[in-house]
């Protein structure tokens, strides 16, 4: 095999890859550590996670003799576990055919390498297969539901039985926690959402039922009943998954454990040699078990990957609290010791953005009890400045939001400057630099939704109300994914000729008995059809 001198060297060879160079010490480190300790890499923003990642994994195969089929890489997304891939592909085939291309390297055996064998996917996808391919004799293999069907399952199975009565109110008074605004759900379908991510946090942060469905027949609480409703619920969900094989993503990670806990994936996880995770800072406690089984394995080699400052999905049960406990956790558990290496090297962003962001990372006092111990140094750019600063703009509410948005864009589009005069300070823009330049990001690209709750029967989001300031000033905004086909104005007044033809007197949509959405958009066409007629 390879020494590790001839792999980075090999590596150096690849398109934008230096890893010998001085700004890339930390991730020499991090692609080169042989030790027995299991690897926890912290990474912040923009320091190569994902190449690091990759290349640790080629290291295994082409200098440590390790096979692709022994490597298990997970990760979060499916679009991070495609980009992992792909670079796996691209740098292990340009890895082989340089071997086979230098004379001095002719002594390794290129036909046991079959890079396509690496399971590289999420963790849930890995379980699929992985539960499909080892199924127990006499079984089929498990059939995974959406989130869609899975709401049916829960609501036909139990939800719709126990959710009713008497039970209602007191299930809506402990669900009300649950809620985005802590109100209690509005309709049974709010419930059912709101159940549903209550029965899915139970299992992931595996919850004891038994204590938490515990109540004294003589004196309980109305949330101490409600809880052991949910807990009725759950069971009875799971009972149906058991006895349909059709899982949930949730309940399929907690059947996987149980099969590896009982033995028999045991055969799978000694055929595994290498464990690589990227994203741990998203783990949940059911994820952690799992892995921390497998860990359980001391001749398993594994490196985990995260970053205390980039934990974004506690919504869907992440705890970045596992990955900055990890030494501690993963002893305790395993028995097995870690060894920590911090990436701060960003190499994506300006000098400008790094500073604001470490400024804004170190602000809140009570935030950094959520970080590793002891913090990771400050992230670093090597990148050299380009003078464009980082602006903020903050507003009582989303339309003077827009206004003062537009106009900052007109006036730099325009005048193609624009002076603040607080900061006594003047942004420039390029002679060929347009409206078409500028990208904006939110958390939605949706502009309108229908709302039953509001006065208008819409709600509006912020881009909706920058496309209505902005086509004031006459510039338009792009942005297909956001507008549904119902909503744009000329799309509407042809839907209300429709109508007015097809039912000039107006008597057949109380016949039709629409529901309330598609009675509002109906005749909301028709008013828009009639006013552009007169």
């Amino acid at each position: 095999m390879l020494s590790n001198q001839e792999f980075i060297k090999l590596v150096n060879g690849l398109p934008d890859l230096n890893i010998s160079s001085s700004d890339n010490r930390e991730q020499y480190e991090a692609i080169t550590y042989s030790g027995d300790s299991v690897l926890q890499i912290v990474a912040g923003p923009g320091s190569g996670k994902t190449t690091v990642l990759t290349l640790r994994a080629l290291r295994y195969v082409f200098v440590k003799g390790v096979l692709p089929e022994e490597i298990l890489i997970t990760t979060f997304t499916r679009k991070a576990a495609r980009e992992i891939r792909t670079r796996w592909l691209e740098w292990g085939k340009e890895i082989t055919s340089e071997i086979k291309r230098n004379i001095f390297l002719k002594g390794i055996d290129l036909h046991r390498i079959d890079l396509n064998q690496c399971k590289i996917d999420t963790l849930d996808s890995i379980i699929h297969q992985t539960l499909t391919d080892n199924r127990l004799p006499g079984t089929l293999a498990p059939m995974v539901a959406e989130p869609s069907a899975s709401n049916l399952i829960l609501k036909r199975t139990a939800f719709r039985e126990i959710y009713s009565g008497e039970n209602k109110a007191i299930l809506n008074k402990l669900l009300k926690r649950y809620t985005f605004e802590r109100e209690e759900p509005r309709n049974r379908g709010e419930a059912l959402k709101v159940t549903r991510i209550l029965l899915e946090r139970l299992v992931q942060d595996r919850v004891n039922l038994d204590s938490y469905a515990e109540y004294d027949e003589d004196s309980y609480t109305e949330c101490e009943k409600a809880q052991a409703h949910i807990v009725e619920m759950l069971k009875k969900y799971s009972e149906n998954a058991h006895d349909t094989n059709v899982y949930d993503h949730t309940l399929l990670e907690e059947r996987f454990l149980e099969r590896l806990l009982d033995g028999t994936l045991k055969d799978w996880i000694t055929d595994l040699k290498i464990l690589l995770i990227d994203e741990y800072q998203d783990t949940n406690p059911l994820q952690e078990a799992i892995y921390f089984t497998i860990l359980g394995n001391k001749n398993i080699k594994a490196t985990i990957v995260g970053d205390d400052d980039q934990s974004m999905y506690r919504f869907r049960g992440g705890s970045v609290e596992l990955f900055t406990q990890f030494a501690e956790r993963c002893q305790r558990k395993t028995g097995r010791s870690t060894n920590r290496i911090d990436m701060v090297r960003n190499f994506r962003s300006t000098p400008e953005i790094i500073k604001f962001y470490n400024k804004y990372i170190t602000t809140d006092t009570e935030f950094a009890q959520a970080r590793v111990h002891p913090p990771k140094p400050l992230v670093y750019a090597p990148k050299k400045s380009k003078s464009i600063p980082v602006l903020g703009m903050f507003r009582e509410d989303q339309v003077t939001l827009a206004k003062d948005l537009t106009t900052f864009l007109c006036r730099l589009v325009n005048d193609r400057y624009y002076y603040f005069e607080e900061i006594m300070q003047k942004i420039r823009m390029k002679r060929d630099g347009d409206l078409g330049d500028f990208v904006f990001l939110s958390h939605t690209v949706k502009e309108i939704v229908y709302d039953p709750y509001s006065n208008y029967g819409e709600k509006e989001y912020f881009p909706h109300c920058l496309r209505k300031c902005m086509q004031t000033n006459g510039k338009l905004i792009f942005n297909p994914r956001g507008q549904a086909l119902r909503s744009i104005s000329d799309v509407a007044i042809l839907l209300g000729f429709l109508l007015i033809i097809a039912d000039p007197s107006e008597t057949l949509l109380d016949e039709a008995s629409p529901t309330n959405e598609a009675r509002h958009f109906l005749e909301q066409w028709r008013r828009q059809g009639e006013r552009f007629l007169s």
